[in-house]
């Protein structure tokens, strides 16, 4: 017999011997002869209510503890602990549900989260005893320490400091072994095999757990170069344990333990833990037999210690265990080259860029795709930075963009236009940077991919270019509409003006009816006016006079007027909760509530209603869509104006706002209404949005930003010049005859002195000759020669203290603040109603005086 063969003789009977131990430990727990079991009913009646209360009971056994318990192949529940539970259920008439978990961690995870009631074979720690109670344990297990072949010291605990320990997560035995040795390296995994496959690789220098578990594995796993080195104190000890708000349950299965006999607990055990034993012998007999053939071949050993090839043979053995080991790491080592070639070959295959930089900028590693942006192989490329291949600027934005990914701990994303190395061609590219940290969190460096999105940029633009296409063939439509119904409106003015002037012709000497007939015509006259004002207001052409202000004043007034102008079958309800500021035109505000009132008036007129107009403040925390448009978050000041009308379907709704669209009857609203409140509502940087429901009504939101600045407060209320009379002298200049002479009639019937000119040649001409002779300049923006403006600069230039108002029917260049920018004093919109014209004038005469 070889030395070898009797060294592992010698540790199969160890290992007898503990499963002797074992067997030992497993029968000695409490427990009833058959006859004292039968003769004792030891339920109290409460228990016996208690379980009658609850019929089925959850078990999750943990599904990888063999030959403790179980799942076999076909699912069933197998195990020392199946059978136990298996046990009473006959014995108490209780009936458990099995529940399978995928893992052991799961188990424990669902008995607290009390989605099952029991578990079994669960070692009692001061952990568990949180969220669980323990009845009286019935196995005791030795544990023991296994180590590869090579190791050939016997170890203990306090030995296995500084070494990589391994365990299985979530069993007790760690906790009890934590507590007691705080000071050991253990690693957790979540099944045996693993943990027994670390150690047998290498990858681990001892595993800890329980005999019969362990020896069960390395039969089943075939696992040949490991083996026991020592036993650990505490045993595994364990027994059912149930979820801790159910103490009865507790109570109940301890007594159920005490009817189990001893020949029910052999029967399981001899199942489980195959022992042979000859006929005619007892376990006593068996026991000393084995002591006598252990001391045998101890006295053996010992012997065979003196002969001088023994330590030849202990080095051959240990020469086989490290060629053994050497193979194991070559092929692993081959392994992972191939997977490491492969890994290497997918990326280089990738059309994208893919690269690896360090913290500090340098590249670790590209790809072939990449190796084209540069010009250069990953060989030329790896050690250096961007600043050796692209120009600062460049290389400058891609630091950037590291930095910003390393800083955030997250991905970023950006777009950049590259042009590559090795032919020149341009593309853009979308780029995703990530950080990249080794095992023990630190970080490594910056991750990049980058991929070619030049077509789909280059679709976008063919798509945004045949989107304004459309755009523009819809405004021509709108242009169409609104050129026939401004010249609709214009006609009809322009019918009243022409008969009202044939009136006044034939009738003039009835002064009475001339002087009604010219009423009318200046009606018409100041109808033509606010059309234009509502054409330029829609068209955003008209100067916008903003300034912080409380809207509440501007809808209370509002309301007021339209009280006393709409019938009483309308009742107005108000709620004016906000007295929130806005940085908006007065004027423009009051006719947006006045165009929304109107419209909800015109839905209610012939079956009454009621309409409500609300002010609150609202904050809006993310942005929304509203109208083809993104509200934005923050602050708003919302009006709310709706009505109890006929209401709009959605076709009707998406025409509202097209200018001279209307369902109203002729000659009762022109259409531009809503669109001259979207215009409004825009050029304030407001958002608009409508709801309607068929014969319910229909709901108008504006939002306008609260404005929180210490802005000029607009006066609603200004105060005009007491007198209008005059003695200045006057330069005007119009190219139009009618305006020229009508000013010169109108002013000097207040005492001022006109001089007309007819462009702004003759006037520049005039005033370089007599520049001292003329108190204040009156001109026209759009004349032929020398526009307004023009004129103005160089009367300036003359003389620069002279006074100018400059009047435009409509210019894109010109407006109030052009004009001041530029020195001019005063700005007027035509038609010019003389009253305003003379208003201006004193005004700006009477700042130069003060």
């Amino acid at each position: 017999m070889t030395l070898k063969n009797i060294w592992i003789y010698s540790r199969l009977i160890l290992l007898t011997l503990s499963l002797f131990f074992f067997q030992s430990m497993l029968v000695g727990l409490p427990g009833l002869s058959g006859r004292e079991a039968t003769d004792q009913t030891n339920l109290t009646d409460n228990e016996k209510a208690w379980l009658t209360a609850h019929p089925i009971i959850r078990l999750a056994p943990d599904p990888e503890f063999k030959p403790i318990e179980f799942f076999d192949k076909d699912g069933f529940y197998k195990g020392i602990a199946a059978d136990y539970t298996r046990l009473l259920e006959q014995k108490l008439g209780i009936k458990f549900e099995i529940i399978r978990c995928a893992n052991w961690d799961e188990v424990i995870k669902r008995i607290k989260n009390r989605e099952v009631d029991v578990l079994n074979a669960v070692v009692k720690t001061p952990q568990r005893e949180i969220y669980l109670s323990f009845p009286q344990p019935y196995l005791k297990i030795p544990s023991v320490i296994i180590v590869r072949k090579n190791v050939t010291a016997n170890l203990t605990l306090d030995m296995l400091k500084g070494m990589n320990l391994v365990m299985v997560s979530g069993y007790g035995y760690v906790d009890l072994i934590r507590n007691k040795y705080p000071g050991l390296n253990i690693e957790l995994v979540p099944e045996l095999k693993t943990a027994l496959r670390k150690v047998s690789f290498g990858m681990a220098d001892a595993f800890i757990g329980d005999l019969a578990t362990t020896s069960f594995s390395l039969e089943s796993e075939g696992i040949t170069n490991l083996r026991l080195s020592g036993e650990t104190e505490p045993p595994n000890i364990s027994g059912f344990a149930v979820r801790s708000d159910w103490p009865e349950l507790s109570s109940i299965l301890e007594k159920g333990m005490i009817l189990l006999t001893e020949d029910e607990k052999k029967a399981i055990f001899n199942k489980w833990i195959h022992l042979t034993v000859e006929p005619g012998m007892n376990m006593q007999e068996i026991q000393r037999y084995v002591l006598i053939i252990v001391c045998i071949i101890s006295l053996l050993i010992l012997c065979f210690l003196f002969f001088n090839r023994q330590l030849k043979r202990v080095v051959n053995l240990r020469t086989e265990d490290l060629r053994k080991e050497i193979e194991e790491r070559k092929r692993t080592d081959e392994a992972l080259r191939e997977s490491e070639t492969y890994l290497r070959t997918l990326i280089h295959t990738i059309p994208e860029l893919v690269w690896l930089k360090d913290k500090d900028g340098m590249y670790l590693f590209c790809n072939s795709r990449f190796e084209r942006f540069f010009g250069a192989k990953e060989e030329k490329i790896i050690g250096k930075t961007d600043y050796d291949f692209v120009d600062k600027k460049l290389a400058d934005f891609f630091r950037e963009h590291d930095k910003l990914a390393m800083t955030n701990a997250s991905p970023t994303i950006n777009e950049e236009e590259v042009t590559y190395a090795d032919d020149g061609h341009h593309e853009i590219l979308e780029t995703i940077k990530t950080p990249l940290y080794d095992r023990n969190a630190k970080l490594i460096g910056v991750l990049g991919i980058a991929r070619d999105i030049t077509e789909r940029k280059q679709a976008e633009e063919q798509r945004k270019k045949l989107e304004g296409q459309l755009r523009q063939s819809h405004k021509m439509e709108s242009i169409g509409t609104l050129a026939g119904g401004i010249a609709h409106d214009f006609n009809n003015i322009l019918s009243g003006i022409f008969g009202y002037s044939q009136l006044a012709q034939t009738n003039i000497n009835d002064f009475k009816k001339v002087n009604n007939y010219i009423d009318q015509i200046l009606k018409g006259a100041k109808r033509a006016a606010e059309l234009v004002q509502q054409i330029l207001t829609f068209s955003r052409q008209t100067e916008y006079k903003k300034n912080s202000f409380k809207i509440y004043y501007q809808v209370n007034e509002a309301l007021k007027l339209l009280r006393s102008t709409i019938p009483t079958t309308i009742e107005i309800k108000k709620e004016l909760v906000s007295r929130s500021m806005v940085l908006a035109d007065p004027g423009k505000i009051h006719q947006v509530i006045m165009n929304l009132c109107t419209n909800a008036y015109h839905a209610m007129r012939k079956t009454g209603g009621r309409l409500k107009v609300s002010l609150m403040d609202v904050e809006i925390f993310k942005a929304k869509q509203l109208k083809n448009k993104n509200i934005l978050p923050g602050n708003y000041l919302k009006l709310e104006v709706s009505d109890t009308g006929h209401g709009m379907d959605e076709e009707t709704i998406e025409k509202a706002f097209d200018p001279y669209y209307t369902t109203n009857e002729t000659g009762e609203g022109t259409g531009l209404g809503l669109a001259i409140v979207q215009a409004i509502v825009d050029e304030h940087d407001g958002y608009l949005e409508v709801l309607s429901t068929p014969g319910k009504g229909t709901t108008f939101y504006i939002y306008f930003p609260i404005v929180t600045d210490n802005l000029e407060i607009h006066d609603l209320n200004p105060k005009r010049p007491p007198s209008f009379v005059g003695n200045e002298k006057i330069m005007f200049v119009d190219d139009e005859s009618p305006i020229r002479k009508i000013a010169k009639e109108s002013l000097e019937k207040y005492g001022y002195k006109i001089s007309l000119f007819k462009n702004g040649i003759e006037a520049q001409r005039e005033f370089e000759n007599r520049a001292d002779q003329f108190d204040l300049i009156v001109t026209d923006m759009n004349m032929p020669g020398m526009a307004g403006d023009e004129l103005s600069v160089k009367l300036k230039n003359t003389r620069n203290d002279i006074p100018i108002i400059i009047c435009t029917g409509f210019s894109e260049v010109m407006n109030a603040e052009k004009a001041a920018s530029i020195g001019i004093n005063g700005f007027l919109l035509k038609p010019i109603v003389m009253k305003d014209l003379i208003l201006k004038i004193r005004e700006v005469l009477d700042k130069k005086v003060s």
